[in-house]
């Protein structure tokens, strides 16, 4: 009896917690210790010492990392956390701009901040904490904080320049924090470390050199060499102390969190944060090959399964036809996609990916000699609006798409520039075979700049970086991320375009809503779209001339090839066909993609070559391998005994090869080697990935540009069709007029009647 009594109230008590939870009951936060609780949401910056106090005081609670400030205060808005944790001073001047917001009182931790010094410059730190102790000694650091944290200054003070300044101070910044590093109404980079940076280069006698990147470049911009110092509101910790050099402090701020007005907790609303409509992490998710999100992708959701592609059409089309559920890109292309596709897609925002820099920069070679060039050049763009101008020409709902207004150079060096022109409106093809987007003219200006002129080279993401480190472009720009994998290989300018990502996934739109055309009209506006819009005809013809030219002197040149090593082969020399088999084995076990781009990448990195010739030599080692063999095979076919008859008869070697061997041999050898060649017509497609615009690439521009596969697929595939048959034809002319059995036969000598 008491232990269904017991039992009665214990459901009582359930079901009454239960009716509380479901009631709507929200419970107030009015403390940090209140926080540090199972199911709160805490966000911090990454890599502060705002982190670590978090970390060590929050073991209760789940912590968001955000790259920027900005980021985190956003999601505490939308109710995605239950508290921002940061420097007093920043979330005190977010909160009188945003009365929803509270700071609890109870400071977290604090916090030193001071100036990074790349390790072991010892002459420059001691240089630095005098400059620091005399600016506190004599009040200036104190004028500085009531400028610029209390009094909320919006412009910098007149400062007295050296006359004769010896060199210049590379400041480093990100130009994100508000009261130290922030950029003015102008497009100026003002604030206390900048009031600080200034003070500091005049004291030493040198000029100032300001550069903005991400949070995240800082440090490997400083140990570069590419900065002299870090001034970013930069809190001294013993992670950071492990890289880099600090002065001493010069500024101590507390740590402490800020809430939103109400308190309520983000862990009791309607999905925790998660949109309810997707279940990305499980989901089949394509990516980019070598896309800064495939990380983030393992991190974020680690039960997804990522699918790689070469370019964004395919994925996208992979979505289309439910191979794959989410395709994960940058905002503005896949916003383009979903305009593109009349209600066939839609587009799915990402929260957690964007807590990492998704920021685009530009790629260059290690040791670029005018990369600081670029990097001043992208700054000033920046800050003096050009960049607005290009973004707004590009991007903006109201884009003109303008390449009239791009300033361009005539008679000047070429600066060779790789892109991945698939992805409208950042970089794509346009017309007959004009390069156009956002990177396309900031590439433009740079280059007018520069006193050069670009010449653009288009190829497969995944090439850029190997094209690069080849020598075989000066300059990559294609909406790149800047990744730590990525900087181990090349160099990258400051970050000129913020592009969060997105996921694209098909749309929930039923048939009819989607489909509003019969399908012969689509038939016709596929057709228009693939061939007669901006003249795309012309791209087709222009790829197909390219693959023709490929396949037919790869053919002659890798026959011509295959005999030499057939006969290297049949040598009784040792030294002969002991290394004719050896090549033969070797480029048989070597896929021709690859082979390419030994080729292109590595034996001709540093020849001036053009990647049709490239191509050439590749199809024609390729081919002559296999050809060899079928040679070889077609001779041993031949009875020795008409070898001999002849000899004895008197013929030489040369005249038993050519009217004994030789009709007896091509007879065999013809069926096959047909197919050698047919398959190398084929094999063409994939020469895209050593920047060659061929049929094959030339479809997937037009698929880029048009959003749908069906028809340049098939157009693609038509056209191959109708090549290898005519191929198929002349050989099989060829082959009739070899075999004497197909042809036919006169007999000399006998009258017929």
């Amino acid at each position: 009896m008491k232990k269904r009594i017991f039992t009665f109230f214990s459901a009582l008590v359930l079901c009454a917690g239960l009716f509380t939870g479901c009631s709507g009951a929200k419970k107030e936060i009015s403390s940090v210790e209140e926080l540090n609780s199972p199911g709160m949401k805490v966000g911090i910056v990454q890599g502060t010492a705002a982190m670590r106090a978090a970390e060590e005081y929050f073991t209760d609670a789940q912590i968001f990392y955000y790259p920027i400030i900005s980021d985190g205060f956003t999601a505490l808005s939308s109710g995605q956390l239950d508290a921002f944790v940061h420097t007093e001073h920043v979330i005190k001047q977010y909160a009188e701009s945003n009365p929803d917001i509270t700071i609890l009182d109870e400071p977290i931790a604090y916090a030193e901040v001071a100036v990074g010094i790349k390790k072991g410059n010892s002459e420059l730190e001691a240089r630095i904490n005098e400059f620091i102790a005399e600016a506190e000694a004599d009040g200036t650091l104190a004028d500085m904080k009531c400028r610029w944290v209390d009094g909320g200054a919006q412009r910098m003070p007149e400062l007295d320049k050296p006359e004769n300044p010896v060199g210049t101070l590379k400041i480093a910044t990100e130009g994100l924090v508000p009261c130290f590093t922030f950029f003015g109404a102008d497009g100026e980079v003002m604030g206390l470390d900048i009031e600080l940076g200034t003070r500091l280069a005049y004291y030493l006698n040198m000029d100032i050199s300001i550069e903005t990147m991400s949070f995240d470049a800082l440090i490997p911009t400083l140990d570069s060499g590419k900065a002299d110092v870090i001034l970013n509101e930069l809190n001294k910790t013993p992670e950071r102390a492990e890289s880099i050099d600090f002065s001493q402090p010069y500024y101590t701020t507390p740590i402490k969190a800020a809430i939103k007005s109400n308190g309520t907790a983000a862990s009791e609303k309607t999905g925790g944060g998660e949109n309810v409509a997707d279940n990305i992490n499980g989901s089949k998710i394509g990516a980019l090959t070598g896309s800064k999100a495939i990380a983030g992708i393992e991190k974020y959701y680690p039960e997804a399964v990522v699918l790689e592609f070469d370019n964004f059409s395919s994925a996208v089309e992979a979505v289309k036809a439910n191979k794959i559920d989410y395709v994960i890109t940058s905002r503005t292309i896949g916003t383009n996609f979903v305009k593109n596709n009349k209600g066939k897609l839609r587009v799915v925002e990402e929260k957690y990916l964007n807590q990492a820099d998704t920021s685009a920069a530009a790629a260059v070679r290690k040791g670029y000699e005018r990369l600081d060039e670029i990097n001043e050049i992208i700054t000033r763009y920046l800050n003096d609006g050009t960049m607005d101008k290009i973004i707004a020409n590009w991007v903006s709902d109201t884009a003109a798409n303008d390449t009239s207004i791009i300033p361009r150079n005539t008679d000047t060096p070429v600066w060779k520039v790789g892109v991945a022109a698939d992805r409208e409106p950042m970089c794509f093809v346009r017309g007959e075979n004009e390069i156009c987007g956002l990177d396309a003219e900031l590439a433009e200006r740079i280059a007018y700049d520069m006193g050069m002129h670009v010449e653009f080279v288009d190829m497969n993401f995944a090439a850029l970086l190997p094209s690069l480190e080849s020598g075989k472009v000066d300059f990559a720009i294609s909406n790149m991320g800047a990744t730590e994998e990525r900087r181990q290989i090349v160099d990258f300018s400051v970050p000129y375009f913020e592009n969060p990502y997105v996921f694209l996934a098909a749309s929930t739109a039923t048939v009819e809503e989607t489909v509003s055309e019969s399908f012969i009209d689509s038939i016709k506006a596929s057709f228009t779209r693939t061939f007669i819009t901006e003249n795309r005809w012309k791209l087709v013809l222009n790829g197909l001339g390219i693959t023709i030219l490929i396949s037919l002197c790869a053919f002659v040149i890798g026959s011509l090839w295959g005999g030499v090593i057939c006969a290297l082969m049949r040598s009784k020399r040792k030294i002969a066909n002991i290394p004719a088999k050896v090549y033969v084995r070797l480029l048989q076990g070597t896929p021709i993609v690859v082979l390419l781009m030994i080729l292109y990448y590595i034996v001709f990195k540093s020849v001036d070559i053009s990647a049709i010739i490239v191509a050439i030599i590749g199809f024609a080692l390729n081919l002559g391998a296999y050809t060899s063999q079928i040679f070889k095979t077609a001779i041993d076919s031949v009875d020795k005994g008409q070898i001999e008859a002849a000899s004895a008869m008197g013929f030489n070697k040369f005249q038993v090869l050519i009217k004994i061997i030789f009709p007896q041999a091509a007879r065999n050898a013809l069926p096959v080697y047909k197919g050698e060649f047919i398959s190398l017509v084929k094999s063409t497609s994939i020469v895209g990935y050593i920047a060659i615009q061929d049929l094959t690439k030339v479809s997937d521009i037009i698929r880029s540009r048009t959003y749908e596969a069906f028809f340049p697929l098939i157009a693609t595939a038509i056209i191959y069709f109708v090549v290898t048959y005519i191929f198929i034809v002349l050989l099989n002319v060829l082959e009739k007029k070899i075999d004497p059995k197909r042809r036919k036969r006169v007999v000399r000598g006998v009258e017929v009647k």
